[in-house]
């Protein structure tokens, strides 16, 4: 996690609501949430990267 959080290639993103709302006009099955809000913050930044199949094909 440490390298993670300390690589030049992460961006740490606060959520102040924003992303939250994002989710909750894309989806209503809660079990994607999690899915869901790491969409929200790639359709901002415009970049995703993730080895979960399901993800990659929902962006």
């Amino acid at each position: 996690m440490r390298n993670i959080i300390d690589s030049q290639r992460s961006r740490i993103v606060g959520d102040n609501g924003r992303f939250t709302k994002r989710v909750l006009e894309l989806t209503d099955n809660s079990a994607r949430f999690n899915d869901v809000a790491i969409l929200a913050v790639a359709e901002k930044y415009g970049k995703l990267a993730t080895f979960d199949r399901r993800l990659r094909k929902d962006a």
